[in-house]
């Protein structure tokens, strides 16, 4: 790409913790991992690696890490890697002190362009979107930015990796819930750049793993093993609803994600020390008097407080809030309520 954005020297980055409350939240997230633990499907071929590792192992599949088990892997991931573009002669680079912005992520409708009204997005939506995002010199890459609704789950997920790719130059993120999905992903990367030794030497696309909040399915597994194997940059990432899902404070919904993407992040370094895996888990929040994800600011200061930790420990912080606007529809609520006050 062009010059790389950085964000050190006169923009740094404004750290909201204090060094004392970063290692609280460490803390804070190692004693998660080591007394509640993180679930896995007791059938996945992850249990091997955890049992090897000294991990306890409930027979439902609950694992509690050791904090030294979970420190040593985060000092062995790898800190940085280089994503290639669709041609393999040009990169984006992932590493502390980077800025990277991508498209995101998987919506499921879209506005019409003609009505306005919200839809079930196609095929038509994720080129146009795709093409767009390409035009753009400040995007740096593209992630799925709509899914193909009415497409069965695995030729969808397939048709989605195809699309970007026939739309787009830059380099992908790319997400799926079928480990099909990814394999095919996988095998057309790999044609495109010549083979599967070409593509780990230069990956085409990064993969989300999505697990829920302390809890990775036997998809999930399977995805990272799959990653690992192949070479492909993977980045843990989960959505953490404070109120719901994970404790509605911001440092304890910190700490579930955390937990959630080192226990990925473990599991990666005990198939292959060095392998990149940086945090991407999103920390939000429940709206208590709509019921709805809410909590901008809440979800603004919990992200910079995740990167803020991820940087203490020199990995690659990776966000998921860049950008985001419910703009069209805090409108819609304002008049509504301009409406009612003027009854």
């Amino acid at each position: 790409m062009a010059e790389p954005r950085t964000y050190h020297g006169g923009a740094a980055p404004h750290d909201v913790l204090g060094e004392s409350d970063v290692e609280a939240v460490m803390d804070a997230t190692f004693q998660l991992m080591g007394e509640v633990g993180v679930k896995f499907d007791p059938k996945s071929r992850a249990m091997d690696p955890f049992y090897d590792a000294g991990c306890t192992i409930s027979s439902d599949g609950i694992v509690r890490f050791p904090r030294d088990l979970v420190q040593r892997a985060i000092d062995s991931a790898g800190r940085s890697v280089k994503l290639w573009d669709r041609s393999g002669e040009d990169f984006i680079e992932f590493s502390d002190g980077h800025t990277i912005l991508m498209t995101g992520v998987t919506c499921l409708n879209v506005l019409d362009l003609e009505s306005g009204a919200p839809r079930p997005a196609t095929r038509e939506d994720l080129a146009t979107i795709t093409r767009v995002a390409d035009a753009l010199g400040e995007i740096d890459g593209i992630c799925v930015p709509c899914k193909i609704a009415d497409r069965p789950e695995v030729e969808g997920e397939i048709e989605e990796f195809v699309t970007v790719v026939s739309n787009t130059t830059k380099p992908l993120t790319y997400l799926c819930n079928d480990s099909r999905a990814l394999e095919a992903a996988i095998e057309m990367a790999a044609a495109l750049r010549g083979g599967p030794d070409q593509l780990k030497e230069r990956p085409y696309f990064c993969f989300m793993v999505t697990p829920l909040p302390l809890n990775y399915l036997e998809q999930n597994t399977d995805h990272i093993f799959l990653c690992v194997e192949t070479g492909i940059p993977l980045f843990p990432c989960t959505t953490s609803v404070g109120g719901v899902a994970a404790p509605v404070t911001i440092a304890a919904n910190l700490a579930h994600c955390l937990a959630t993407d080192f226990a990925g992040l473990v599991f990666s370094q005990r198939l292959e020390e060095g392998s990149f895996v940086t945090c991407g888990s999103v920390p939000v929040f429940i709206d208590p008097a709509t019921a709805e994800m809410g909590g901008f600011p809440e979800m603004v200061l919990a992200e910079r407080a995740k990167s803020q930790v991820l940087r203490s420990l020199g990995m690659p912080p990776c966000g998921g809030i860049a950008g985001v606007s419910a703009g069209r529809r805090e409108f819609d609520r304002y008049n509504a309520c301009i409406a009612t006050a003027t009854m």
